[in-house]
Parts: C-alpha cells; sequence; structure tokens
C-alpha cells in the first residue's frame, strides 16, 4: 500500500546511482558523505527502504561518500559488534515497556483469538486430522509436563508464562507441589491469580508480576514456552 503511493526508483533519486540489485524505494537519503547517520535513522524508521540487496546498497552509499565515511563506518562497526546490541533490548526497563505495551490491553481482545486457557504459543495437533484448538492447545502442554518429568515434589517456574495455562495444567493434571509463573504484564498476573483462586488451585499456584531476573527460590523444572530467545543472553 505504502510502496503504490511513494515508490521512486534510483533513477529519481540521484544521490546513489541505478545499480544492478537494488533500488531505492521513498525519498533519497541524504547525499553520501553528509549525515550517514540521519540516513541510517531514516532507513529504520521507514522514510525509505532499499528492494533488492541491501548489501549492495550499503557498499554503493559508502563507495561514494569516501574515505571519511568509510573511516566512520568501520568505526561504528566496530562498537556495535563489541556493545552487544542485543542486551539494548533486553533490560528489564525495556522489557517490561515492550511487555507491558504488547500485553496490557484488555482480556476480551486476546479472547477473540486464543483458546478458552489462553495459551498463547504454538498448538500441537497430533493427528492428520485437524482437532479443535483447545484439544491441541492442552495437548501441547501435557506434552511439555512429559518432557519435564514433573512428578508430585517438583516446583516448577514457567517464565514469561503469559495468562498461566502452563502453572495451571502442572498442577491439575499432574500434581506438582507449586508451580510459579512470571510475567512482566498486569493483566496477565491478575487474570492468572484470579483463575488459580476461583479453581482451588490458589496455594499450589501463582503467577508473580516480575522480571524472571528478580526471582527468589529452588525450583526442579524450569520452562520457557515460545521466548527462549528473549531470554538467553539477556542483560543482568
Amino acid at each position: 500500500m505504502l510502496k503504490a503511493s511513494t515508490t521512486a526508483t534510483a533513477a529519481t533519486a540521484p544521490s546513489i546511482p541505478s545499480l544492478r540489485g537494488f533500488r531505492i524505494v521513498g525519498p533519497a537519503p541524504d547525499p553520501p558523505g553528509t549525515n550517514p547517520y540521519r540516513a541510517a535513522i531514516d532507513f529504520v524508521r521507514g522514510r525509505f527502504w532499499i528492494e533488492g540487496d541491501l548489501l549492495a546498497a550499503v557498499r554503493a552509499y559508502k563507495a561514494q561518500a569516501g574515505p571519511a565515511f568509510s573511516s566512520w563506518f568501520d568505526r561504528r562497526l566496530v562498537r556495535l559488534s563489541q556493545s552487544k546490541p542485543a542486551a539494548w533490548f533486553r533490560s528489564r526497563s525495556r522489557t517490561a515497556g515492550n511487555i507491558r505495551f504488547h500485553y496490557d490491553r484488555p482480556n476480551e481482545f486476546y479472547r477473540q483469538f486464543l483458546d478458552p486457557r489462553m495459551v498463547y504459543s504454538c498448538a500441537y495437533f497430533r493427528e492428520a486430522d485437524p482437532e479443535a484448538l483447545d484439544e491441541a492447545q492442552v495437548a501441547k502442554l501435557d506434552l511439555i509436563c512429559r518432557k519435564l518429568d514433573l512428578q508430585p515434589d517438583d516446583r516448577l517456574l514457567d517464565i514469561g508464562c503469559g495468562w498461566g495455562a502452563l502453572p495451571f495444567r502442572a498442577v491439575e493434571r499432574f500434581g506438582v507441589r507449586s508451580a510459579t509463573g512470571c510475567t512482566l504484564s498486569k493483566h496477565q498476573a491478575q487474570y492468572a491469580s484470579e483463575m488459580f483462586r476461583a479453581s482451588g488451585f490458589g496455594e499450589s499456584a501463582n503467577v508473580v508480576e516480575h522480571d524472571y531476573r528478580d526471582i527468589d527460590g529452588t525450583f526442579e523444572k524450569i520452562a520457557s514456552v515460545g521466548m527462549f530467545l528473549s531470554t538467553s543472553g539477556a542483560a543482568a
């Protein structure tokens, strides 16, 4: 949709010549060597984008900018590689902001497309014939619990528990001593806590509104469903 209204080929963007393998879509960036930082920010914000080979476009921009830009560009790459940029997005404050922006919406919204247990990760369809979504989600929860080899004396921690379906199932079906879920969403924590109390599992299952890095306790089993990439290598 945007492409149809803002498309401009490299022929109308004289700052970077038309080269095989890519073209500029949208307003052309600043001429090479003038303000490479602003050009990068404009690209990230979607003011223009590249169709085709992005690396070829960067090389073309760098080649026209001359030695000064090449030196600046290389220094920034070195700093970027040394600073572990993934850690920027996994700080406590940024993580909390991202989770609350996404999940602290009315639960009624999520009920429109999730199963009755409010599981917000892929389901497990065991047979070729499609099962109902709620059956496939229960099958997924049971599969996880079996892989964890949950035992009655186990204490389970579910990192990023969402609306609490896995801790609930661990107590309901597998009878673990305790199951704790953690989330940074106030709406999810409230929903899960109310569900546990209403079902009579309030003494065995609970959900806390905490960053998992701040959780104290001892757990025999730990799970993280659908968010492992968000937790591995996280900043302290």
